[in-house]
């Protein structure tokens, strides 16, 4: 699984858990101002219900990756088959709607075991783990995390957001400028 870019001068952004009607396009537009490019890996039942953010993402330079089609908390104890059938679900739907096959994978919370590993294995995948966390999802203060990201960030990261909340705005208003003034943000090509 991969969890940092090879170059230095680069960090790569990722969100999960979209796409989200009212975030996702918000978190286009910042991105946008940056010239950042991200992979969004997206929940194919979220992908079905908004098929137009689907096309939007990809026409806007982005990558799609599949986060699975439930993101049911216990999928990393479901059968390989079981898996197996939810990935090529997701990844039909993102092909029907934005034209090409997802190439990139990130299972829910993260987490690998053994299944998941057959999975990918199987899938003929690429797992892209993380190896910043941004806790958007947490009660942690924006400042704190902002401090952690300009203590933590020093190049190669793969940043974890999530394109379903408005926390995650307000965290990339204030790091997309810190960030932009000393890496490369556009390129998502792993």
């Amino acid at each position: 699984s991969l969890q940092r870019l090879k170059d230095k001068n680069q960090v790569l952004l990722t969100f999960d858990d979209g796409p989200h009607p009212v975030y996702t396009p918000l978190v286009l537009d910042l991105l946008d101002q940056y010239q950042a490019n991200a992979i969004f890996f997206v929940i194919g039942k979220q992908a079905e219900e908004a098929p137009l953010l689907l096309e939007e993402i990809k026409s806007r330079g982005h990558i799609i990756g599949c986060h699975t089609y439930s993101h049911h908390h216990l999928f990393d104890i479901f059968s390989v088959k079981k898996m197996l059938a939810e990935v090529e679900k997701t990844n039909k739907l993102i092909e029907q709607i934005a034209g090409e096959k997802p190439q990139f994978f990130r299972p829910p919370f993260g987490i690998t075991n053994p299944r998941i590993a057959k999975l990918i294995k199987k899938s003929g995948m690429k797992s892209v783990a993380w190896s910043f966390r941004s806790f958007d999802g947490s009660n942690r203060k924006n400042e704190v995390i902002l401090k952690s990201m300009k203590n933590k960030i020093k190049g190669g990261e793969i940043l974890l957001f999530h394109d379903n909340r408005l926390r995650t705005l307000e965290l990339l208003q204030q790091a997309l400028p810190w960030l932009s003034e000393r890496f490369d943000l556009n390129s998502n090509k792993l």
